[in-house]
């Protein structure tokens, strides 16, 4: 029997693996209160993270493990997204929910969304990618030159289908942030 795979299922999985991508990337940015702790898991999730892209559940997983005893909010967000990829998304949605429960990182809640849209939980996914949004948006209404929120609120504004104020997102983004290649990825969605 043939494995078949429709093309709103692709379209769902290529998000999720554009939300892979920028997600602990952005993740690996200290918290305001940066302390020796802070440090190590930006450390562990830049290592993370290249294991993520190259999609390597296992060796990211084995490179979080050193710091998963943290309690930011980060760790648990990228090991949600580590049994995303393992496609245990139940695990992986209860990790990034907790994550998002405690982080206003628009990011977290962006991978949720991503996450439960893989599972087909749309309302749930549109929830979580609505907070996104409003997220995004408090963060750029404190900081209009944050481009990992205005990135982020791009990026949910495309899943929401509002596409002309998701391409002036993230064309701004573009400009705050060249080097990010979530951006091209999420404009040509």
């Amino acid at each position: 029997m043939l494995f078949r795979l429709s093309t709103t299922r692709v379209l769902i999985l290529l998000a999720t693996f554009s939300t892979l991508a920028s997600s602990p990337a952005a993740w690996s940015q200290d918290p305001p209160k940066k302390d020796k702790e802070s440090k190590a898991v930006t450390k562990a999730l830049k290592r993370v993270d290249k294991q993520l892209l190259s999609y390597n559940p296992e060796k990211a997983r084995q490179m979080l493990e050193p710091v998963m005893a943290d309690k930011d909010p980060r760790v648990e967000a990228t090991m949600g997204q580590i049994l995303v990829l393992e496609e245990a998304y139940d695990e992986g949605v209860a990790k990034l929910k907790a994550a998002a429960k405690k982080s206003d990182n628009p990011m977290i809640s962006l991978a949720l969304g991503d996450a439960q849209l893989a599972m087909r939980n749309r309302g749930q996914a549109s929830s979580s990618i609505e907070q996104a949004s409003e997220m995004a948006t408090a963060r750029l209404a404190a900081d209009s030159t944050d481009a990992e929120a205005r990135f982020a609120l791009g990026a949910a504004q495309r899943r929401l289908k509002q596409d002309d104020d998701a391409v002036a997102s993230l064309n701004q983004a573009k400009v705050a942030d060249a080097g990010n290649p979530s951006i091209p990825f999420e404009l040509g969605m």
